[in-house]
């Protein structure tokens, strides 16, 4: 078992506006739900159902977290309480950059699994202009570098051009990973 030493706790990058909208989702859906409750009494036990489920559903998008352990080296999603998913960055395992919209993420999956763990690293969206900074970038490519993962060296590689341009105060949007962002519905780069 690993120390909170080993332990490097990667936080999400998302924006105030996101976390807004989580969180006036759940005060409406409650709402809806006590007024079911109290105007509609046959409707009860649907109600009773499906507000655990969706309490659930809302702690896991609410307090999910991304662990990076450094010995042995193994990046974990978990969701404290419920689910947990770690991906040992040994031979078995790959890891590789993707570009979901305008979010890039570190993705690693042990080849026998078809889910693995995706951490955001850079997020280029009208509200959100946001990388990783330079230090955890950096604890990233240290970890990387010890691993057996495949694809590890070509990844690094890219993650220490990241933290350069972020220690030496370059812009989000020209970063090294910046390019590989997709576009909007206009066409234009995020």
């Amino acid at each position: 078992m690993t120390t909170e030493a080993q332990r490097l706790s990667m936080p999400r990058m998302r924006s105030r506006s996101h976390w807004a909208a989580i969180w006036i989702t759940l005060v409406a859906i409650a709402v809806a739900a006590c007024w079911v409750w109290v105007t509609d009494p046959p409707n009860r036990p649907w109600v009773a159902g499906a507000m655990p489920v969706i309490l659930i559903f809302f702690y896991t998008g609410v307090a999910q977290r991304v662990v990076l352990e450094t010995q042995p080296p193994a990046v974990v999603w978990r969701v404290p309480g419920l689910w947990r998913r770690r991906v040992p960055l040994d031979d078995n395992a790959t890891v590789r950059l993707r570009a979901a919209g305008a979010t890039v993420y570190l993705h690693a999956r042990r080849s026998d699994r078809r889910v693995g763990v995706s951490l955001d690293l850079l997020a280029l969206t009208e509200y959100t202009r946001r990388s990783r900074d330079a230090d955890e970038l950096s604890a990233l490519c240290e970890v990387l570098s010890r691993s057996r993962a495949r694809a590890a060296s070509e990844v690094v590689q890219q993650l220490r051009a990241q933290a350069a341009h972020v220690r030496s105060g370059g812009d989000v949007g020209s970063s090294p990973l910046a390019r590989r962002t997709g576009r909007s519905l206009l066409g234009l780069r995020y």
